[in-house]
């Protein structure tokens, strides 16, 4: 998972390396892509240090029935 907070599998490092994991993982992927990011991060001047809490943003996300990761962080104070 990306984080303990998001529960969103990415693989097993048991059974796949660490760097096969990084690079081919579509959630690890999406996180690193500027482009797939929404409701403002994407344009954010701080997006290279920051990016937002994505576990915020998914439970927001599934809180009004979404599966959605990469949409704005609501603790932000820039967007």
């Amino acid at each position: 998972m990306p984080c303990r907070r998001m529960d969103l599998p990415v693989g097993n490092i048991k059974e796949t390396s660490f760097r096969e994991l990084w690079v081919e993982s579509p959630v690890l992927g999406s996180l690193r892509r500027r482009e797939d990011y929404h409701g403002g991060c994407e344009t954010c001047r701080y997006w290279a240090v920051c990016r937002g809490c994505r576990a915020i943003a998914l439970a927001c996300a599934r809180a009004n029935g979404q599966e959605d990761c990469l949409g704005p962080d609501p603790q932000c104070p820039y967007t």
